[in-house]
């Protein structure tokens, strides 16, 4: 018998999905080996050739509900999904000043520190609306949300022997996780570098006796490039398609055939957001603050600038279960049952699809910290407020040594 050729069925969702393409493609029997193994066990010969073509014919059909299916829980979840992908690139945004410390801008010499930041872009006007992302997770991908960690490093250098007042700092950072668990259903796998100067310069100098007084206003600003990728993934429940066709016996001799019910098919698909983005952030703050000899505490505000492109790239796989059975009878009762998946060529679902944009360009932000002076040990602290196309916040902890 000539072997049936691999069908598949594709539908191109644009543009109800913009360049998006799901493919479900459909399993295919071939009982020439079946012919084979019901000869050599009762001597008879059978000819399958129309069972084979109908049930091909099936296949298809249930291949194509279960793509139909798929395409409509993927339009319904909006995965080609913009704002999220602009949501994590704002949020790395703000995880930028990783390893900084605003809390100390007049050091003598040479300032080290070490840190971690955090920042979190949600689409209300609130900025601790965490539960956004949960949304993002549960309901609809396409959000403005996104969360950002890092890790980071500062080495600072007073260069006043050039401009009297400057600071100029080397910052670098890195920060990875994979398949961190949001729900049971959705897991994020993070990796976040950093590297880039930051500069501070005093515009109005402080005034105070003892250690205790005002700092002054100081001006700070910066050059940072961040490279991030993302993989955001959702499982989704499983679709089912049970054929509704009839299948005559198929005889030889004193045997015959049966299929009790028509093949099944099930998908449990998975869908990868994998987010990619290239950019360069350029923090303009303004800050002030009051000090005493073992503590300042800081406020202002400013702008983080961010100039770069981001990519999101949708997939989805997953195996395509078949299930349904073959009798084989004698004269009196069933003398075997086969499963009709051993007969039957592997099916696989695919999506694949793209989406560009940027993160958000102008995030104004409101500045708050504290620092801790231990001798040359200095903790520093600070919550950022953004109010940009939604809102968001930032935390950073920094410890530094200075000289």
């Amino acid at each position: 018998m000539k072997k049936a050729h691999m069908l598949s069925a594709m539908i191109l969702l644009a543009p109800i999905l913009s360049g998006l393409e799901v493919q479900v493609e459909a399993p295919q029997v071939d009982f020439s080996r079946l012919e084979q193994e019901l000869n050599a066990a009762y001597g008879e010969i059978f000819d399958l050739s129309s069972l084979e073509t109908q049930m091909n014919a099936d296949l298809a059909s249930l291949a194509a509900a279960l793509e139909a299916d798929l395409r409509d829980r993927l339009v319904e979840a909006d995965v080609e999904a913009e704002l999220l992908l602009k949501g994590f690139s704002t949020a790395a945004v703000f995880a930028s000043h990783a390893g900084g410390m605003r809390s100390s801008p007049d050091y003598s010499f040479i300032q080290v520190s070490v840190g971690g930041a955090f920042g979190f872009q949600n689409p209300s006007s609130f900025p601790f609306n965490v539960g956004s992302l949960y949304e993002a997770a549960e309901e609809t991908f396409n959000v403005l949300a996104g969360g950002s960690i890092q890790l980071g490093a500062e080495v600072g250098f007073n260069l006043s022997f050039l401009v009297p007042g400057l600071h100029v700092g080397v910052r670098f950072g890195k920060f990875m996780l994979d398949d961190l668990a949001l729900t049971k259903e959705v897991f994020l796998s993070y990796d976040l570098t950093l590297v880039g100067l930051s500069a501070s310069y005093p515009l109005i100098n402080g005034v105070g006796a003892g250690g205790i007084g005002w700092s002054g206003i100081h001006a700070g600003t910066g050059v940072l490039y961040e490279g991030l990728s993302t993989v955001y993934s959702r499982s989704f429940s499983s679709f089912y398609e049970a054929s509704s066709q009839s299948y005559s016996p198929v005889y030889s001799g004193n045997y015959h055939l049966e299929i009790p019910a028509g093949p099944t098919l099930e998908l449990i698909p998975w869908v990868d957001l994998k987010m990619t983005s290239s950019q360069v952030v350029v923090p303009l703050e303004i800050l002030t603050g009051f000090s005493t000899p073992l503590f300042r505490m800081i406020g202002g505000g400013g702008v983080d600038l961010a100039f770069g492109s981001s990519r999101l790239e949708v997939s989805c796989g997953s195996s395509v279960k078949m299930d349904g059975t073959i009798e084989v009878w004698g004269p009196s009762q069933v003398e075997e049952v086969k499963s009709i998946s051993s007969y039957a060529s592997s099916s696989s679902a695919e999506v694949n699809g793209e989406v560009e944009t940027s993160p958000l360009a102008v995030n104004p932000k409101l500045i708050m910290g504290a620092g801790w002076f231990l001798g040359p040990v200095v903790i520093d602290t600070g919550l950022v407020l953004y109010f940009n196309g939604g809102s968001g916040f930032s935390g950073t902890l920094s410890v530094g040594w200075v000289w």
